[in-house]
């Protein structure tokens, strides 16, 4: 179910009651995070079982000439847009957009393990709270095992 901002008119005890019967359902949620809609409150949700993801689902369109496609950027307007302050909270939105596409889809989470798909974005920071909020440059991106960009810039192929 994408975007469901009727839930965020839900008072607690119907959000916990339709967040139930989405668990039972095995229906996942998916939100934006962009402009002046509702977000999804994600939190209650994914307490109940409920699998939530985020997504940028106007890249510089008709819809929306801020979409950018980029999950940190999703992340932070995540944060910003639910207030959140905490490093807990911060962490939860970063988890949201990192790894809730993955979970929504049934796909299995990266995690930079051994055997895990070499796709990853290379951050300078000290935690997920920092680089959320300060939002800094990537300093490599790596997609199926190639450097596609260094410093912001896309590297060069001969493809």
């Amino acid at each position: 179910m994408s975007h469901a901002f009727c839930l965020s008119d839900c008072d607690a005890t119907e959000l916990e009651r339709t967040a139930e019967l989405l668990a039972e359902a095995d229906v996942a949620v998916t939100t934006c995070a962009l402009g002046s809609e509702p977000v999804v409150p994600f939190g209650p949700l994914v307490e109940r079982g409920v699998r939530v993801g985020a997504g940028s689902d106007g890249v510089r369109d008709a819809w929306t000439p801020f979409g950018d496609g980029d999950m940190f950027t999703r992340a932070h307007l995540l944060a910003y847009r639910t207030d959140a302050r905490t490093d807990e909270e911060l962490a939860a939105c970063y988890a949201v957009a990192a790894h809730g596409g993955a979970d929504v889809m049934g796909l299995e989470r990266s995690d930079l393990r051994v055997g895990d798909p070499a796709d990853f974005v290379l951050l300078a920071g000290e935690s997920v709270a920092q680089v959320l909020v300060d939002r800094p440059l990537p300093a490599m991106v790596v997609r199926a095992g190639n450097v596609v960009a260094r410093d912001g810039r896309l590297e060069r192929t001969t493809r």
